[in-house]
């Protein structure tokens, strides 16, 4: 069983579809840097709540941005769990550069807005049009799309990618939607806010 099976079989077990399931894991075999599975999900310490902002960061994460996406898929009555979860799942998988310096310092330069394109870009060619059906490309191409624009307006659009062209890169397009609110969410410093509200005193006066 690979590291990908293990530390996220509870959300792989949200992906009913053996394909999708399968180019998740090709994806992560192929793709990932080791730093993904110990890293800080921001580097700078200025984005992401507490927990995701220690050893193992980018991982928990990954998992919050799930959790999100299978929340905000029902609220948009969203059917298609499958690609939600795949592309939550693979999003930031090399946020930071398919390595980072001897320092632990990115490589990736501008990683906020291109790091999602430039993965996309390396998903796209791990499989061939030619080579699955027709709705395992089309499920491939959405999964793609969303990741290379899940970072919203701060996405860079000056790379060139095949979905630029594509239908699916409509604004209004809801998985697109989907996957970048629940990374949104999931990237809030959430916590002093709760602690605020948590001891707030109500009073009428």
């Amino acid at each position: 069983m690979s590291k990908a099976e293990v530390v996220f079989k509870k959300e792989l077990e949200y992906i009913s579809s053996k394909g999708i399931k399968d180019f998740v894991l090709k994806c992560f075999e192929e793709l990932t840097p080791d730093y993904f599975w110990d890293f800080t999900a921001s580097s700078s310490q200025l984005h992401h709540p507490r927990v995701s902002n220690k050893k193992h960061g980018l991982v928990l994460h990954t998992k919050l941005c799930v959790w999100w996406g299978r929340k905000l898929a029902d609220s948009f009555n969203f059917k298609n769990i499958d690609v939600i979860v795949a592309s939550l799942l693979l999003h930031d998988l090399q946020k930071f550069g398919k390595i980072l310096d001897k320092n632990n310092k990115p490589t990736l330069a501008e990683y906020a807005s291109s790091h999602g394109p430039m993965i996309s870009m390396q998903m796209e060619k791990l499989y061939a049009p030619s080579k699955i059906n027709e709705d395992m490309w089309r499920d491939i191409n959405t999964i793609t799309t969303c990741i290379a624009l899940h970072m919203g307006r701060w996405t860079d659009e000056t790379l060139s990618l095949s979905w630029s062209q594509s239908e699916t890169r409509d604004k209004d397009n809801v998985p697109i939607n989907i996957v970048h609110l629940a990374d949104y969410c999931a990237s809030r410093k959430v916590d002093d806010e709760l602690e605020k509200l948590d001891n707030y005193k109500f009073t009428e006066e």
